[in-house]
């Protein structure tokens, strides 16, 4: 599975908008395009006693007369995805489709070039039944709603994941009230477009009934969809995530998203519990909390928000596993210091919010993990799950202070890592973040990467992080051995507030 760029706090239209709308790179419709061609048809079916979607597809056979198919399988810490997945068989003359030994994996064969008809059906295997962590990720398929992620009810040949397909996408028998929104667009029951396979399976569908709201950022529409009844209207919550999107694309100087999808619905966990994951164009929010915009939310926006570009336009490594220091904790790191930028939060927030961080990491009882046990046990294991997140922050505060000495900062390495991702397409990796360091620090930053994030050795911060107005103390914390944390000079800061957030710019 791609992994999702989310923060665990963790169609359908299957609509794709035309390419200008959505936003891609734009492609020759010949030569490769012409075989990969894509035709959907979804349709909801409801009875009695049960929802489903039956997904009818239609593509172009290639030479060989067979393909394989892949079905929806582990994503997001989810397994056996593909028990929703029901009734797969072919429709077209002379087209047969057989099992392997994974229940994932299909073969498809037919007369070589003709056109190859399959269908299949999406039902809902867990209903209302989400007291598996993370559930929210499994297919919605409800009489009120559908929430799907391209990743978990996608059934598709095994083509390349970047190369250009031609889809065309129809939705058949929606109920006349339910919203539509996905992706690439709202409002479409018969789309277009051409886009890539990692771009559709990574990506967020819904229908129902969701509040679908719009506002324009810089002329670029903001759709937001949301379900449930929240401490806060929906208008407060579009105006938090339009703020954080403009703070966002005016830090890259990238405002080349004509459209952008943020889903709100209630994750069936604990009341306080908030997950984000982002998505091609979007990114969904799992709540249950009766809190309004808080802190905690406003992170989590603006974390979601920043994976667009760190894990989407400057992409992983694999395994990815092992780079989420670098795409989940300095994402987390950019969440704080840019809430802080645009106003959303104050510096005493700021400094509360790290003191947090530097809190679970040292009484955490994975903070010795190894960047190997995070690729065996990131998916199974809530403690080694956040030590990504942690170490990465703790990294990008001691970094940053570094860089500073030299009179830059860590927006530098960042820019210049997403101009080196756009020009040729280099990828996140231990080499590629320290050979991009190393042009702003002489000695750059492997041996760091080497005794952290691959041995496990514990990281500890640096007194001056956070500027003149903030000292790192150490502090009692109840029913536990103190801990250094940090300590804003509240007269310092009312006296000067400006110098005290200047470090910070």
């Amino acid at each position: 599975m791609k992994k999702p760029r989310h923060f665990i706090y963790g169609i359908i239209v299957f609509a794709l908008f035309f390419l200008h709308c959505a936003g891609l790179s734009k492609v020759s419709t010949t030569g490769p395009v012409d075989r990969m061609t894509l035709n959907l048809t979804i349709e909801p079916i409801f009875s009695d006693d049960e929802v489903k979607l039956k997904v009818d597809m239609k593509f172009r056979g290639g030479s060989r007369g067979k393909d394989t198919l892949v079905v929806p399988s582990a994503w997001g810490g989810q397994t056996m995805l593909y028990k929703e997945i029901r009734n797969l068989r072919p429709i077209s003359k002379d087209t047969k489709i057989a099992s392997t030994i994974s229940p994932s994996v299909k073969t498809i064969t037919y007369p070589p070039h003709s056109q190859v008809f399959l269908s299949y059906e999406v039902r809902q295997v867990s209903k209302n039944n989400l007291s598996s962590f993370r559930k929210y990720y499994r297919p919605f398929v409800e009489k009120d709603f559908i929430h799907l992620i391209g990743e978990t009810f996608l059934v598709h040949p095994k083509w390349e994941m970047n190369k250009p397909i031609k889809v065309s996408l129809s939705w058949k028998n929606l109920p006349q009230d339910w919203m539509i929104a996905n992706s690439f667009g709202a409002g479409k029951k018969n789309q277009i477009f051409v886009s890539t396979l990692q771009k559709i399976k990574y990506a967020l569908y819904v229908g129902g009934n969701f509040r679908l709201h719009k506002k324009n950022v810089k002329g670029n529409p903001i759709y937001l969809a949301v379900r449930g009844n929240w401490r806060f209207k929906d208008s407060e919550l579009l105006d938090t995530i339009s703020l954080s999107l403009l703070t966002q694309r005016n830090f890259w100087n990238d405002h080349k998203y004509p459209y952008y999808l943020v889903t709100v619905m209630p994750s069936g966990e604990a009341l306080g519990h908030y997950a984000g994951t982002s998505f091609t164009n979007s990114f969904a929010l799992f709540m249950n909390t009766n809190q309004g915009i808080n802190a905690p939310l406003k992170h989590l926006v603006m974390h979601e928000l920043f994976h667009q570009w760190n894990g989407q336009k400057m992409k992983r490594e694999y395994p990815e596993e092992l780079v989420f220091w670098f795409s989940e904790g300095f994402t987390e790191y950019y969440a704080r210091l840019l809430s802080l930028r645009s106003g959303l939060i104050t510096l005493n927030d700021y400094v509360n919010n790290y003191n947090r961080v530097l809190y679970d990491y040292h009484k955490s009882n994975a903070k010795h993990a190894t960047n190997q046990s995070v690729l065996a046990h990131f998916w199974s294991n809530k403690s080694i799950n956040r030590i990504p997140y942690l170490k990465g922050d703790i990294l990008a505060h001691n970094w940053n202070n570094k860089l500073k000495k030299g009179n830059r900062n860590l927006d530098d390495v960042m820019r210049d890592l997403l101009a080196s991702a756009n020009r040729s397409g280099i990828e996140i990796s231990t080499q590629s973040v320290d050979r991009h360091m190393r042009k702003y620090m002489a000695n750059g930053v492997r041996k760091d990467i080497e005794t952290h994030i691959s041995n496990g050795k514990l990281l500890n911060p640096i007194a001056k992080n956070m500027g003149p107005c903030v000292k790192l103390k150490k502090r009692n914390v109840a029913n536990s051995p103190p801990v250094m944390l940090y300590e804003l000079d509240k007269e310092l800061y009312h006296q000067n507030p400006q110098a005290c957030l200047e470090y910070f710019q």
